[in-house]
């Protein structure tokens, strides 16, 4: 129980806060380097797609 009551709620609230800073760089560079953009999100695909296969494959 102390995991549910005292650990978690921490846990959620750093990830939070990290996700919010991960979040607010990757604005701040696509806003000072527009171009970016067009480099992160080909790779943000790329990386989806070899995830997929990845997890498929280690199942076997």
């Amino acid at each position: 129980m102390y995991t549910v009551d005292e650990s978690l709620p921490n846990s959620i609230r750093a990830f939070m806060g990290t996700l919010f800073r991960v979040l607010g760089t990757i604005v701040v560079i696509a806003y000072a380097t527009p171009i970016f953009l067009s480099v992160v999100l080909p790779m943000a695909v790329v990386y989806v797609l070899v995830q997929r296969f990845y997890v498929a494959t280690s199942r076997q």
